[in-house]
């Protein structure tokens, strides 16, 4: 994913984490405006980190992403901006929020 990002011309990485506290430390520390992040994380799962980073004062949007099947209700009330699977090639997924961020004034 990283490497898709970075090939993005619309995307610059500010930060990896490995699970969801580090996340939350991450977006103290770095401000960014957009957050992906995935529903399974270790320790603090992406739903709860979803949650915690919504309830700070500069919130970023959040990009809930899951390798599972179907919809999950928990992303949308943890209030994930946007809530994606996961499969196969990362381009087009990558396309996808790279709009979706720019409509949502999270990109030039």
């Amino acid at each position: 994913m990283r490497s898709s990002l970075e090939a993005h011309d619309a995307f610059e990485v500010v930060g990896i984490a490995s699970d969801g506290e580090e996340t939350i430390h991450l977006v103290e520390t770095l401000k960014p405006s957009l957050v992906l992040i995935d529903v399974a994380m270790p320790g603090l799962d992406g739903i709860e980190a979803t949650r915690r980073m919504r309830n700070m004062p500069e919130s970023p949007a959040v990009v809930l992403m899951t390798a599972a099947e179907g919809p999950d209700a928990r992303a949308l009330e943890a209030g994930a901006a946007a809530y994606l699977r996961k499969e196969g090639d990362l381009g087009p997924m990558v396309d996808i929020v790279a709009a979706f961020a720019s409509l949502n004034g999270n990109l030039p």
